[in-house]
């Protein structure tokens, strides 16, 4: 239960960060200034989840993994505000104060 409106509880937020494509998204959003492509942020995603990235399988990867931003990871980001999701331009921002809070 929320007292204070935009206020998250523990489970909320450790829903939320549940997933490492999730948490992955974050820190590579954190490091960025202004939107972020979707295709972008999956092979940043991508070249976390791999450790040692070669083209063909890092190429691959992100491609599986931008669906799954799309479809799953992102919207749950964008509903609890910790980014903003432009489905049009399929691009991904950090929200605004997310910074401090991740």
């Amino acid at each position: 239960m929320r007292d204070i409106p935009g206020e998250r509880t523990m489970d909320e937020l450790f829903d939320v960060l549940s997933h490492r494509y999730r948490r992955h998204a974050l820190v590579a959003l954190r490091n960025r200034d202004g939107p972020t492509a979707l295709a972008d942020l999956a092979v940043d995603v991508a070249e976390r989840e791999m450790d040692e990235p070669s083209d063909d399988g890092l190429k691959e990867l992100a491609r599986e993994i931008e669906i799954s931003l799309y479809h799953v990871h992102v919207p749950k980001l964008a509903d609890a505000e910790f980014v903003e999701f432009d489905r049009d331009r399929n691009t991904v921002r950090i929200h605004d104060g997310t910074t401090q809070s991740v």
